[in-house]
């Protein structure tokens, strides 16, 4: 059995989810409530990739420049607490984490894992209301168009 595959095994078991597989290409997809979720894939077998889909960015190029404006002084504010990276993927915001696999402890994956669901939740609230040009408190009533994929 590949790190991998233990590492979600000891995840989903500790989360009290099903049992995942693989799709083709070897990547793990979770779909969470709440609009989170989350893949998992490892390129090389010892360091797995948790990563969640943040949408497109808009078309308008100038909506997307302020966006990315904006991320940007989120990231730079945020950094001291959350370990998540956001990146920009294909004109979409992707989040994502690398986590080192170790044989001795198979629940790093899953520590980490329920880290990254968190800073996730946090990156579309602040999505939703930088969008919505509302407070980040109040964007919890739904999701727009531009979050759906």
């Amino acid at each position: 059995m590949s790190l991998l595959q233990e590492a979600v095994d000891s995840m989903t078991s500790t989360a009290g989810w099903k049992q995942a597989r693989p799709d083709a290409e070897g990547v793990y997809h979770f779909r969470l409530q709440g609009n989170l979720d989350m893949d998992i894939l490892s390129p090389d077998g010892l360091n797995c990739i948790l990563q969640g889909n943040l949408g497109p960015l808009p078309e308008e190029e100038a909506e997307a420049e302020k966006l990315l404006r904006l991320c940007a002084g989120r990231v730079v504010g945020s950094c001291r607490k959350r370990r998540s990276i956001l990146s920009l993927q294909d004109d979409r915001l992707v989040l994502y984490r690398i986590v080192r696999m170790n044989a001795s402890d198979p629940g790093a994956v899953s520590r980490e894992a329920k880290g990254f669901l968190n800073d996730l939740a946090w990156w579309q609230t602040q999505l939703v209301a930088t969008v919505n040009n509302a407070s980040p408190f109040s964007v919890f009533g739904g999701m727009n168009a531009w979050m759906m994929r």
